[in-house]
């Protein structure tokens, strides 16, 4: 536990998912595309009503990386990570990229009040990346975009620092 703050009750699971902007350019982050979804907040077996903060001052939806819970049937973290992405967005990882290192972010959920930490993988998609097939009731949209626009678009501080490792990550490999 991190002196001063309370334990983690909440642990998700994510890919940074990664494709070359262009046939034939590299995979260093100023020749990448992000995934990026558009996620509903909706109350849910995971958030009841009576959890969710209605606050003007919070949105409908945020732009984020696709991630979640694990599940009993997940053999590991990663595992999960990769469900969640297939479910979410329909697409699958071609490779996992960067020697399998992890990017954790950890922050109180501004909507239940959770301590939560999200750990990422850093991943290749698999074919193109164009069979995007949203889960609606989750995800209004997916999109790719370069890194700069996904620090623009990012919702969260936490998610931008999380793009910020990714392409470090991306471009010492």
């Amino acid at each position: 536990m991190t002196e001063g703050r309370p334990p983690v009750t909440e642990r998700s699971y994510g890919v940074v998912l990664v494709r070359p902007a262009r046939s034939g350019t590299s995979l260093k982050s100023q020749d990448a595309q992000v995934l990026l979804v558009h996620q509903h907040l909706r109350p849910g077996p995971r958030l009841p009503a009576s959890q969710l903060d209605t606050s003007p001052s919070l949105p409908s939806t945020f732009i984020a990386l696709p991630k979640g819970h694990r599940d009993p049937s997940d053999e590991s973290d990663l595992a999960a990570a990769l469900r969640e992405l297939r479910e979410e967005t329909g697409l699958g990882v071609a490779r996992v990229l960067c020697d399998g290192s992890m990017i954790t972010e950890r922050y109180t959920n501004p909507r239940n009040g959770r301590e939560k930490e999200n750990t990422f993988w850093v991943a290749l998609v698999e074919g193109d990346g164009e069979g995007v097939k949203v889960q609606e009731e989750e995800v209004e949209r997916a999109e790719w975009v370069g890194f700069e626009e996904a620090l623009k678009m990012a919702t969260y501080e936490e998610t931008r620092g999380v793009l910020r490792q990714a392409a470090v990550m991306l471009d010492k490999a």
